[in-house]
This record gives structure tokens, C-alpha cells and sequence, in this order.
């Protein structure tokens, strides 16, 4: 019964359908208007095509844009926050097309935040995303579309997934016109660890500011390696180094080295088998570096969710290099030779207290098991073995091609001979006001260094000196950026002048820091074990003597020598003080007197204290007190204990006494 009531529903549906349409059809039948059956006239565009589309060019993007942004650092567009600013300095290291940021240069923090990574990743795609919709031409066969504005995408980072949401209404009818539909709900996510990359890296960046990180490593590789440094060795062998040399021994020495850093609870944290150790030859076990597992393993708060990531440290080279002091680009250490000692030589000494200005950069690669990489750039700024905290104008990073070019196709003769401009530079004494005479000049650019010349006296075409102002009418090549370099004896290189050309006046003044050298005289004071001091006649005229002398605020350092029959009586031997130019210099004495039969330091001295420089300038004589112990120690560990128990105690009690 229920079937059949059903069939005769269904029936009646079918009879008056039928009735409906013979009805419409008779009634364009007889307008005249009936040429065929156009569905397109009443029924609405679909948007589920347009949808479609447009989330697919959306993913295609997205993906783009986490690729790009993670490379470069967090960044989408680099261009114009990056560009240098008044003053010269550079933010960014560019290479290949694609731009990796400094997240901190110059005192300035450029990590991006969260929010900032979204924004980037926003930005690219809206700034790309036209790129992939061809103006939604492939629609425009079956439909009319019209976008009534720009796309405008959020961005959603999240663990593991980036979600885009995207505004583009889209105004969609047939090709008659008809049937308005609004397109505008379009969603994509993307599958990426773009998060826990920037995670980690924010992790490294704070402890590399937390920690001095990079300072304290590049200062650890100097001290551990056979750059001049510190401290005196015991050989007869002169050291001299170019300042070409010494930087291509410190490039490789932190490219080596600094590769070899490790973070806990990454892909790579184990350290790779580098150090073979041979039980006989050509039969080794490779073994790893217990230094390196020590020192270059560090651990910045890496857990769980950062163990899919590796990290690579890739150190560029410098782009400043110095090493002070140096004589016309060349470093010396202080060689001198003891007498001869019954049948035997001593050892010979060679003094080294040599100061580091170096400005390189390290690259930060996070990459994880699918291939993204997410880079970053943090500078190391060493000046005069500190870290530097204020920058000068000097500090250009330059465009690799440039540096191809410059190291590839051009020599330092062809360089220097195609200087062009012409600058007159006077150099002077700071303190006096004279000029000083035979002052050499230096330009540097990238890795070239250019003999200018040396200053003279203004003379006349016959060679009459008419004028005691020194200078050098030189002739300079074309960099941008180029340092200065300006060398005199007895006085305190200066490397910190920024000098472009044809930017400049026709003029220059350079004014140097002298160095004085002042007679000295000692007396000796002797402490027992109770503390109680005494005046001695330790000191006599087979006394072998060090003095540094270090000038704190700029910083540089002196080294004066008192060897015995060379000639020389105690009492002509004088100390070289190096000054600045106001009337507080804050200076470190530091004397040793060693033993030449044991090598080791029986008397000491260490002050630090503030001096008139200008007092000093015209000194006639300064007085500084040895301090020893009795006994005189015989080892080096008693030489330590005498050093921090004796010396560095009662050191302050005594200051220097300077004679006019």
C-alpha cells in the first residue's frame, strides 16, 4: 500500500513539471526569442573553482616565502632597512641574490620577533602572489572576474605548520554578466619547522651576547696559536711577520676552529672523528678531540624539538686587520740575547705584547631533515684585544662579486698605480703641535695596501725649507671606505682613519700620540715571610730587566730592555711611555727582573696609576721600585706564589716618583 501511494507522488511531480516547461517554452515561442536553451541565464557562477585556484597558487607561495624568509634570517625584504646608513655602516652581507642579515651590528639588535617573521612571510606572499595568479586569467574563459582589491595576506606560525589567511574578494558572475557571487574565504597552511629553526637561532644569538661567545673564542684562538701575543719566549730565532701573513694565519686559524662548534640536543651534536691516534705508524684509531668536546660544546637551552635541526658556523674573513705595533706592516717581536754563561748560551728572550683590531663576521646555518635552512650573521669586533663596545666609521661589508673581482683581476701594483686623487695630508704632533717629520702613509682598501709616502717640510722648488709644518701631497686610489694608515718612529700608529677620496677635502689633518722615552732608576725592597719589607742592594748593574708599559685608554704598549754588557750602564737605560693627549693617561707599569741562569723572575713590579702626560713629556727622570722576597724564588711556582703574594700585594705602596 506504501509502495504504491509512493509511485503515484512521484507521478504526479513528473506531470506537472512537464506542464511548466511546455509553458515557458510556448511562452518564448511566441516572443520570438527562443534560439536555444542558455542554463548560463539562471543559474549562479560556482566559486568553488576560484577557490580552488587561488589556495593552490596561496600554498605554492607560502612555500616560497618560508623558503626565503627562513634564508635570510626572518627577513622578506632587506633592501631598504638594510641599506647603508649616514655614517657608513653596513647591517646585511650580501651574496648569490639573496641577502643574510647581521641580527646585531654595531651596538644594534636586528633579530626579528615572532610577529616580525609572520609579517615577512606576509609580505612576500602579497608581494608575489599576482605573480602566480596571472591575474586569475585561466578563469576568464568560463567566467568574468574581477579581484576589487590587492590580496592581503596573516600569517599564523605555529609549531610544525604555518597557516595563511588570505583577503581577496573576488567578484565572480558569468560571461553574461549574471549571478554576482563574492569569492573571499580563502585558507592555506604550509607543513615547515620555520619556528623551531627561529627558535633555536634566538637561543645561539643570546648566548653569544649573553657569553662574549665569539670574543672569547676568537681571543682563546689567538692566545692557543703562534700569532704573537702576550709574554716572552725563551729562543734565539727573530720573529717577523708581514700583517698578509698574520691575517691569513688568523683566517684559517678561526675557519678551522670555529666549525668545530656544537650545540646540545641538535642532529650534530656529536662531534665528528678528526684526530687520528696512531698505535704505530699507519695503523690509527681516530679518536675525538677532548678540547673540542670541552670548550666547543655549548649548551644554549636546545630540548626536544630542536634535535631535527644541525647547525653549521661558517666564519668569513676579515674585513679589518691589525696587529699592534707594527712597523710599516710588518709585526717584530723583541729579540734579545743573554750573555754567554760559562760554556753555555742562554736561551735567548723574545718579548711579545702585540694588540688585536680584527672585525669579522660568522654565519649561522639551522637546517632541518627536509632541507630548510634558516641563516643568520653575528659580527665579531675585537679592538686592541677588547671587545669592542663603540664602533668608528670603519666597518664596510662588502658585495662578494666586488671581492672576487678585487681579489681575482686585480694586483696591488696595478691598484696603487691607478690612484686618481689627489688629498694633502699634515701630520702633527698631538701634544706639541709640531710637525713631525718622515711620517709614512698607508692606504688600505679590502686586501690591498698602498705606499702614499712620507711627510716633509714645505720647501721651496730648490728644496729650501720655507715652513715647519709636515705634510704629504699623496695621491689615493678610488675605495669606498678606505683606512688611513699613518706611521711615525716614536709615536702611536694611527689606523682608525676612514678616508674615501673623492668625498673628502682637499685637505687632511692627522695628529699622533707620541711616545716618550724617560730615564729610569730602581731601588729594591725586600719582604720575609712575616711581611716585613726592607730596603737590599738586590739590584745591580748583571741585572737582566723588562718594563711594559701600557697606556690603558688607547690601549697601546711599550716594551724597554735592559740587557747587561751590551754596552749600556742601568743608569742610561730608559722606559718608553706611550701618552694621549689630555692630561690623565691611565697607565700600567709592569717590570720583571729574570734570573739568567734559571730563567725565571726573581722581582717585580706592578702599577697601575694615573699620569700627567704632559708632565711626562718633559720628565727628567722617573724612579720605580723592584720588589723581590726572601728567599729569591728558585721555581716557576714560586715565582707565581711570589708574583700574587708579594708583588701584586705590595705593588700600590709604592708609586712611581717622576723628577723634572
Amino acid at each position: 500500500m506504501f509502495v504504491k501511494k509512493r509511485k503515484a507522488q512521484v507521478t504526479l511531480f513528473i506531470i506537472i513539471g512537464m506542464v511548466l516547461l511546455i509553458s515557458v517554452l510556448i511562452y518564448f515561442g511566441i516572443e520570438g526569442k527562443l534560439s536555444y536553451f542558455d542554463p548560463e541565464a539562471i543559474i549562479a557562477p560556482d566559486k568553488t573553482a576560484v577557490k580552488n585556484y587561488v589556495e593552490a597558487c596561496l600554498r605554492q607561495t607560502a612555500q616560497e616565502a618560508v623558503t626565503l624568509v627562513a634564508f635570510q634570517g626572518g627577513y622578506a625584504k632587506l633592501t631598504d632597512r638594510f641599506e647603508p646608513h649616514q655614517g657608513g655602516n653596513y647591517q646585511e652581507f650580501v651574496g648569490g641574490g639573496f641577502k643574510i642579515p647581521y641580527w646585531h651590528s654595531n651596538g644594534i639588535d636586528f633579530t626579528p620577533t615572532r610577529e616580525l617573521l609572520g609579517k615577512n612571510i606576509a609580505l612576500y606572499i602579497d608581494s608575489r602572489l599576482n605573480a602566480c595568479l596571472q591575474d586569475l586569467e585561466p578563469l576568464r574563459a568560463v567566467y568574468d572576474v574581477n579581484a576589487t582589491k590587492p590580496p592581503k595576506s596573516s600569517v599564523s606560525i605555529g609549531r610544525g605548520r604555518i597557516t595563511v589567511d588570505l583577503d581577496y574578494p573576488v567578484l565572480l558572475r558569468t560571461l553574461k554578466k549574471r549571478g554576482d557571487t563574492l569569492v573571499n574565504d580563502y585558507r592555506t597552511s604550509v607543513n615547515s619547522q620555520i619556528f623551531e629553526a627561529y627558535d633555536l637561532a634566538k637561543l645561539i644569538r643570546d648566548d653569544y651576547i649573553e657569553n662574549n661567545r665569539l670574543y672569547n673564542f676568537t681571543m682563546e684562538i689567538i692566545a692557543g696559536s703562534e700569532l704573537p701575543y702576550k709574554g716572552y719566549e725563551f729562543n734565539c730565532h727573530d720573529r717577523t711577520w708581514s700583517m698578509t701573513e698574520l691575517e691569513q694565519e688568523f683566517n684559517s686559524l678561526t675557519n678551522a676552529n670555529l666549525r668545530f662548534i656544537k650545540y646540545v640536543n641538535t642532529r650534530n651534536a656529536e662531534f665528528e672523528t678528526e684526530y687520528p691516534a696512531c698505535a704505530e705508524p699507519g695503523v690509527c684509531d681516530y679518536t675525538r678531540s677532548e678540547y673540542y668536546d670541552k670548550r666547543y660544546l655549548l649548551d644554549v637551552g636546545a630540548d626536544d624539538k630542536h634535535k631535527r635541526f644541525s647547525v653549521s658556523i661558517t666564519p668569513f674573513s676579515t674585513t679589518r686587520f691589525e696587529v699592534f705595533p707594527n712597523t710599516g706592516g710588518f709585526v717584530k717581536s723583541l729579540d734579545i740575547q743573554l750573555p754567554v754563561v760559562g760554556n753555555l748560551i742562554d736561551p735567548c728572550v723574545n718579548l711579545f705584547n702585540h694588540f688585536y683590531t680584527v672585525d669579522y663576521a660568522v654565519k649561522y646555518s639551522i637546517t632541518d631533515e627536509d632541507g630548510l635552512r634558516f641563516n643568520f650573521i653575528l659580527p665579531v669586533n675585537v679592538l686592541y684585544n677588547d671587545q669592542k663596545t663603540t664602533f668608528s666609521l670603519y666597518n664596510p661589508y662588502f658585495d662578494d662579486d666586488i671581492l672576487y673581482y678585487m681579489n681575482n683581476t686585480l694586483s696591488v701594483t696595478n691598484y696603487c698605480q691607478g690612484a686618481e686623487h689627489e688629498v694633502v695630508v699634515v701630520v702633527e704632533d698631538k701634544v706639541s703641535g709640531k710637525g713631525i717629520l718622515n711620517a709614512s702613509l698607508y692606504y688600505e682598501c679590502i686586501s690591498f695596501r698602498c705606499a702614499v709616502g712620507q711627510t716633509d717640510y714645505i720647501r721651496t722648488r730648490h728644496g729650501i725649507v720655507i715652513s715647519r709644518t709636515t705634510l704629504l701631497r699623496g695621491m689615493f686610489p678610488e675605495c669606498i671606505n678606505g683606512n688611513l694608515i699613518v706611521d711615525a718612529e716614536n709615536y702611536i700608529p694611527r689606523n682608525d682613519i676612514v678616508l674615501t677620496p673623492r668625498e673628502q677635502l682637499d685637505s687632511l689633518l692627522v695628529q699622533l700620540k707620541p711616545i716618550v722615552e724617560v730615564p729610569v732608576s730602581f731601588e729594591s725592597v725586600s719582604y720575609n715571610a712575616q711581611g716585613v719589607a726592607s730596603i737590599t742592594d738586590y739590584l745591580d748593574e748583571d741585572s737582566y730587566i723588562i718594563v711594559f708599559v701600557t697606556n690603558d685608554d688607547i690601549p697601546h704598549s711599550e716594551a724597554s730592555t735592559f740587557v747587561p754588557g751590551q754596552g749600556m750602564s742601568l743608569s742610561d737605560f730608559k722606559i718608553r711611555i706611550p701618552l694621549n693627549d689630555s692630561y690623565e693617561n691611565n697607565i700600567t707599569i709592569d717590570v720583571k727582573v729574570i734570573d739568567e741562569a734559571t730563567s725565571i723572575s726573581t722581582a717585580g713590579y706592578y702599577y697601575k696609576g694615573t699620569f700627567d702626560g704632559r708632565s711626562l713629556s718633559i720628565a727628567e727622570n722617573i724612579e720605580l721600585v723592584l720588589i723581590t722576597q726572601r728567599p729569591q724564588p728558585t721555581t716557576q711556582d714560586a715565582m707565581i706564589d711570589m708574583y700574587k703574594d708579594v708583588v701584586f700585594e705590595y705593588s700600590d705602596r709604592f708609586r712611581p716618583k717622576i723628577n723634572y
